[in-house]
C-alpha cells in the first residue's frame, strides 16, 4: 500500500495560484483510491499552500508526500494558524466557562455527568488544550 499525494497547477487567479490537489491510497493490485481537492498558493504568502474549500494549510504530511517546494514557509504558516486556532479555542472556553445562564448550566450538567458515566467517581480530568481541571 502507498500513499498517494501530487498537485498540478490549474490557472491564475487574481493574486493566487490555483492547484488541484490529488491524495489518496494505491494498493498492491494496482487499484487507486483517490480525492481530488483544489487548494491555491496566494501570492502574498509565498511558498504556502492553502485549501480553497475552508483557507485552512494544506497538512504537513500530504505536502512532503507531493514535495512541496517551500517546506519552510508551510511549516511557519501551519504553526502560526494552529496557534491561532488555539488561542481562540481557549477564549470560547474560557467565556462559556464564565456563562450561568440556564442553557450554559444545562450544558456543563451534562458535561460533568458524562465525565461521571466515562471515568467513574474521584477522577481528575484535564482538558489538555486549556489546562482547566475536572473532578469526577
Amino acid at each position: 500500500m502507498k500513499d498517494i499525494a501530487d498537485y498540478v497547477f490549474v490557472r491564475r487567479e487574481d493574486e493566487r495560484d490555483i492547484l488541484k490537489v490529488t491524495t489518496g491510497t494505491e494498493f498492491e493490485n494496482g487499484i487507486r483510491h483517490t480525492h481530488e481537492s483544489f487548494a491555491y498558493e496566494d501570492y502574498n504568502q509565498a511558498g504556502v499552500i492553502r485549501w480553497a474549500s475552508n483557507d485552512r494549510c494544506v497538512p504537513l504530511d500530504i505536502c512532503r508526500r507531493m514535495e512541496w517546494y517551500n517546506m519552510k514557509a508551510q511549516e511557519a504558516a501551519d504553526t502560526a494558524d494552529t496557534e491561532k486556532f488555539l488561542a481562540e479555542y481557549r477564549r470560547h472556553q474560557e467565556e462559556f466557562e464564565a456563562r450561568t445562564d440556564p442553557e450554559a448550566m444545562e450544558i456543563k450538567r451534562e458535561r460533568a455527568f458524562e465525565h461521571l458515566a466515562n471515568f467513574g467517581p474521584g477522577e481528575t480530568l484535564v482538558d489538555v488544550v486549556t489546562g482547566r481541571i475536572y473532578r469526577t
